[in-house]
């Protein structure tokens, strides 16, 4: 079964960084990671000028590339609800769902504040069950102390051993 942990916060919170150190500790365990991001923005996988970003331009709503690395996938299709997401995308073999944003789901959450954030901002969301923070003048004795790579990286390890 895939452990899930939701790691949510207004922008510029530390989400992205946490997210990625949280994925680099888990692959240091040999895990297998997969991760999910919402955004309001529009974006697009593929990067300006390359050849998958100009089929996708011209109207391809399925781009497929392989390199020696791996194979990528960009699909444009209506969304659905992220546990249908994660049920067509993620491999049975995956050990831990790594999931930026998509605040009212209701996987386990970890809440990253900024200076001026409050836990009550955040009171509409279930399943919140930890509080941290990459920013040091924020730390209080009931949160996280997440302000360095090493401090998140621990952190994941020992929460995916508890």
């Amino acid at each position: 079964m895939v452990t899930a942990l939701q790691i949510i916060g207004k922008k510029k919170s530390g989400k992205t960084t946490t997210t990625i150190d949280f994925i680099k500790s888990a692959r240091e365990l040999n895990l297998v990671v997969a991760s999910f991001k919402h955004t309001h923005h529009t974006v697009s996988m593929d990067m300006e000028g390359t050849d998958t970003a100009r089929f996708a331009q011209a109207g391809a709503q399925q781009v497929g590339m392989q390199n020696d690395k791996g194979f990528f996938w960009h699909e444009t299709r209506p969304a659905k609800a992220l546990e249908e997401e994660i049920a067509d995308f993620v491999r049975p073999e995956t050990d831990l769902l790594l999931i930026e944003g998509f605040k009212k789901e209701k996987f386990p959450k970890l809440l990253l504040l900024r200076e001026n954030d409050r836990v009550t901002d955040f009171a509409e969301f279930d399943n919140i069950e930890f509080v941290g923070t990459i920013f040091p003048l924020v730390l209080t004795e009931n949160m996280i102390d997440l302000t360095t790579e090493e401090k998140r990286k621990e952190w994941l390890k020992s929460w995916l051993t508890n």
